[in-house]
């Protein structure tokens, strides 16, 4: 339910923030927001992410990202991602796929904003951060997880199973002559030479 209830939140902090670059600014309009480091500028997105695939239909890419969408509710919903951060990055690009698919559904295009200024990047939304910063966690966790669990676990010296099942040495025996204990001790042997004389 909290999954749900996060890329619901995400969907609406991205259609929040669009709705108030569309109010407040004209198209290809630009804002300073952090002098050389980030601006705003309002664009039309009518591709996928970095405008790739611009001249494809927006309900065909809307219906791309569903799809994607769907596999990735079946993965969480089967439990075949199970690990708890992996989950997690995979509801983050649920929600922010969802809230593009919407754009591109109710308008044909995704309305992007964010630009940074100290180097050549492309325009992006509150959804792509979700998306590509959901996407980077999954993989980094995935595969230093996959590492983990390819590299053999160390045993403690003189152990065996876990750090606490260590082999315990064997008691030491005092010599009770009982001739069933086991071989003769050398004591015995002397006191024999004794009775002997």
């Amino acid at each position: 339910m909290a999954g749900i209830e996060v890329a619901i939140g995400i969907i609406l902090l991205d259609q929040l923030v669009k709705f108030l670059i569309v109010t407040h600014m004209d198209l290809d309009a630009v804002a300073t927001v952090i002098p050389g480091v980030l601006s705003l500028k309002r664009v039309h997105n009518y591709g996928i992410s970095f405008s790739m695939l611009e001249g494809v239909s927006g309900s065909v890419l809307a219906g791309v990202s569903i799809v994607i969408v769907v596999v990735l509710m079946v993965l969480l919903n089967k439990r075949i991602i199970h690990r708890p951060v992996q989950r997690w990055a995979l509801i983050c690009i649920i929600g922010g796929a969802l809230s593009n698919a919407i754009d591109r559904q109710f308008s044909g295009y995704v309305l992007d904003m964010f630009r940074f200024d100290f180097v050549t990047f492309g325009i992006f939304n509150v959804a792509d951060i979700f998306i590509i910063g959901g996407s980077i966690t999954f993989v980094v966790h995935w595969l230093l997880s996959d590492h983990r669990a390819a590299r053999p676990r160390r045993t403690p010296r003189g152990s065996e199973g876990s750090f606490w099942e260590r082999d315990e040495p064997e008691p030491l025996h005092a010599d009770t002559g009982d001739p069933d204990y086991g071989d003769p001790h050398f004591l015995d042997y002397l006191k024999g030479r004794d009775d002997d004389a």
